[in-house]
C-alpha cells in the first residue's frame, strides 16, 4: 500500500487511488506513480510465521521465526506482491521436509501470483525446494536448498520474467537417480 505522511509523528493514512496508483513490488522495491508532489512513504506489512501453511495475504513481508518440519508443503503461496524472509535475525531458519514418501511436497509452492520474493531460506529434503507454476516478476535469492527428490528449483508453465540469483543447491543421488538442480518447463 501507498501512504501519506500526515501532520505528527506517527499518524498516516492511505494514499487515495486519484493521487497513487501501485506499479509493482518485487525484489524489495516498491513502485507507484503519484500525480502531485508531496511526501509519501511505503508501508510494508510484516506477518511473523511459525508454523507452515497457507501465505494468502497480498503485500505482505513473511518472516520465519523459527526452523519449520512438515510432512506436506511448508509454504502454498497464493497472494502476488509477497516477501518470504527466513534470515530475520541473520541467521537463516530451515523448512524441512520428509522425504521418506514420493509424494510432490514443496518447500514453497507457488501458483498463478506475481512478484513473490524469496530470500535466506534453507531447503531441505522435500520433492522439489521451489516450485513456481505461472509465477511472472519474482526472485529466489540467496537461498540454500538441499537433498530434493525431483529438483531444487522447478518452474513450470509460463513463469517469466524470474530473477534467479546467488542460492546454493546441493543435490545428491536419490534411488539412483540423478537429480537435476533447476527444472525450466514449458516457457
Amino acid at each position: 500500500a501507498v501512504w501519506r505522511d500526515q501532520p505528527g509523528p506517527t499518524t498516516s493514512e492511505p494514499c487515495p487511488g486519484n493521487i497513487c496508483t501501485e506499479n509493482s513490488y518485487a525484489s524489495n522495491i516498491f513502485t507507484f506513480n503519484v500525480t502531485q508532489w508531496t511526501t509519501y512513504i511505503a508501508n510494508e506489512s510484516v506477518i511473523n510465521v511459525n508454523e507452515c501453511g497457507l501465505l494468502n495475504n497480498a503485500s505482505v513481508r513473511y518472516n520465519a521465526t523459527q526452523n519449520l518440519q512438515t510432512n506436506r508443503t511448508c509454504f502454498d503461496v497464493s497472494a502476488s506482491y509477497v516477501i518470504i524472509d527466513c534470515n530475520t535475525a541473520s541467521y537463516g531458519l530451515g523448512l524441512t521436509g520428509n522425504r521418506s514418501n514420493e509424494t510432490f511436497y514443496s518447500g514453497i509452492n507457488a501458483t498463478q501470483i506475481t512478484n513473490l520474493t524469496l530470500v535466506n531460506c534453507s531447503i531441505s529434503n522435500f520433492s522439489r525446494g521451489i516450485y513456481f507454476l505461472n509465477v511472472s516478476n519474482s526472485a529466489i535469492v540467496d537461498n540454500n536448498i538441499t537433498e530434493p527428490m525431483i529438483s531444487a528449483i522447478h518452474i513450470v508453465n509460463h513463469s517469466n520474467t524470474l530473477k534467479i540469483q546467488n542460492n546454493t543447491i546441493l543435490v545428491n543421488n536419490y534411488s539412483g537417480l540423478l537429480i537435476p538442480g533447476i527444472i525450466i518447463e514449458n516457457l
